[in-house]
């Protein structure tokens, strides 16, 4: 007992030692002292220049917190663009008694104004390349010690991605981003939130970005639950103050290796138009075109308020009821780089069809096969109004669908003329919405008994 007693005397008075140790270094002297050091063995290990231009400052409890201003960490040699990493501000700390039994329990991590720019050039090499070995150590074979995060704080940050080799430029602005705690094999979910606007090739695709999920990691895969996104979507066409687009599923599992991803339910808000997928299934074989499927259904919504959302300006119609009612149910799959909607039913107003939608071959054109029960032309002639504006069919956008296929109708009026049996069949490129003869049956000739035709 006697010797247990002075090994614990001992123990405690190492310690306060080294605590005593941290508290003169920390109170007494400057940080700025050791910067040369810090700035030379960031850039041995990186390979990389290094800048702290900052102020450091060292906190002592009970987190061991180190604080710096701006710096950035450059590219390798040779290779143009901006640095890969700046930030205005920064800070790191870990927890005091912890790491002084060798394990690395670290506070928040929150960095100010940081600007990540990720860049391939047309050669293929990358200026990321090698820095994740270089700050693993290289694998030299000590076993790294446990480590625990408290979470992640990043503000007003922006991240950009350029790949020369196919003129690809993403970009992230305005980023807000805070995750929760994490530790090395973690089975817990990760709450994570962020903010953000994306643009791509220059041009804003996602403005007012909001996202809420939380992740799970798993051997090989990464799963997500509870996931919300809402934004607004610009394109050219749609409205100028963007469309309003939200997402939501309770899960998703994705496998990076294998590019699959699996989502049980899928439900979309594009302005007034709900939809929702279901058993949604996309993966990406290698060396092979993509495979997708799912099933889907938009519920019942005004035509003319969707219209409106997304920046067209609806059609004035006969019938002022028009285009108020539009439904959609089918499955989709894409294989061998065809796209096939089938089953399919549309709804519209008081028509049902019901047929199938392909969409495949080189140049791309989609055909499409259907066949409803009754439908009155005459509602959706514009009214006798020779102010009214004529409306503009989008043949623009969607002339570069190119899109054929046949109409059947049991039944269709139009211009006070009753048809049975009717079926059109029309065609529909760049030089807009017509009858294709093309597709049409040819003539079968008249013939007399006894002679040839």
């Amino acid at each position: 007992m006697r010797a247990l007693k002075w090994i614990l005397i001992t123990l405690a008075g190492l310690v306060a030692l080294a605590v005593a140790g941290v508290f003169i270094v920390t109170q007494l002297v400057d940080p700025d002292v050791f910067k040369p050091r810090i700035v030379a063995a960031i850039s041995r290990a990186t390979g990389r220049p290094v800048e702290l231009a900052g102020d450091l400052t060292l906190g002592w409890y009970p987190w061991l917190a180190l604080s710096t201003g701006a710096g950035a960490l450059g590219n390798p040699p040779q290779f143009s663009g901006p640095p890969l990493l700046r930030w205005r501000e920064a800070r790191l700390g870990a927890r005091l008694l912890p790491l002084l039994r060798g394990e690395f329990v670290l506070d928040r991590i929150r960095v100010d104004g940081l600007d990540l720019a990720l860049r391939r050039e047309a050669s293929g090499r990358a200026n990321w390349d090698g820095l994740a070995d270089a700050l693993g150590g290289g694998g030299g074979g000590s076993k790294a010690p446990p480590l625990q995060l408290a979470g992640l704080d990043l503000r007003d940050a922006r991240l950009a991605f350029v790949e020369e080799v196919e003129g690809t430029r993403l970009q992230l602005d305005s980023l807000d981003l805070t995750a929760g705690a994490w530790s090395a094999g973690q089975t817990t979910p990760l709450p994570i939130e962020a903010g953000f606007t994306l643009s791509v090739g220059g041009q804003r695709l996602l403005e007012q970005v909001k996202i809420r999920t939380s992740l799970t990691f798993g051997a090989s895969t990464l799963h997500l639950s509870e996931t919300r996104l809402a934004t607004r979507v610009h394109a050219a066409g749609l409205a100028t103050d963007g469309v309003p687009l939200a997402l939501e599923f309770a899960a998703a599992s994705l496998d990076p290796g294998r590019a699959s991803y699996r989502l049980p339910s899928l439900r979309v808000a594009l302005g007034t138009a709900r939809l929702e997928l279901r058993e949604l299934a996309f993966e990406q074989p290698e060396a092979a075109p993509p495979k997708a499927g799912a099933a889907f259904s938009l519920a019942p919504t005004s035509l003319r308020a969707l219209l409106l959302t997304l920046g067209i300006e609806p059609p004035r119609t006969a019938d002022a009821r028009a285009l108020e009612s539009f439904a959609v149910d089918g499955r989709f799959a894409l294989e061998a780089g065809t796209l096939t909607i089938e089953p399919l039913t549309l709804v519209l107003d008081d028509t049902r069809l019901i047929g199938r939608v392909s969409r495949g071959g080189e140049p791309a054109v989609a055909q499409f096969s259907l066949a409803g029960n009754a439908m009155n032309l005459d509602r959706y002639l514009e009214p006798d109004d020779v102010e009214s504006a004529p409306f503009k069919f989008p043949g623009a956008a969607l002339g570069a669908l190119r899109a054929r296929g046949t109409l059947a109708l049991e039944t269709a009026t139009f211009d006070d003329l009753a048809f049975e049996g009717l079926v059109v069949r029309l065609l529909f490129d760049e030089q807009g919405l017509r009858g294709d003869p093309a597709a049409a049956a040819a003539p079968t000739p008249a013939t007399t008994p006894g002679r040839a035709p």
